[in-house]
């Protein structure tokens, strides 16, 4: 879960076995596919929803709508 204006390119870093700025992806090997993002109208409102989605309520709302 993150934010960025470059998606495509930051799914690639995630996927990239030589890109070591991404701790997390490179603990759990991918391949990472995407399958779930929002458009918001600026990086705090984007910020704002990730921390929301971090959250209790949100993790139960991803875990309905994407099992897991």
């Amino acid at each position: 879960m993150g934010q960025t204006d470059r998606l495509e390119w930051r799914l690639h870093q995630h996927n990239d076995p030589i890109h070591t700025l991404t701790r997390t992806t490179k603990r759990y090997p991918g391949p990472w596919k995407l399958v779930y993002w929002e458009t918001l109208p600026s990086r705090s409102a984007a910020m704002a929803r990730e921390k929301q989605l971090k959250s209790g309520q949100g993790r139960a709302w991803l875990k309905q709508k994407f099992g897991r």
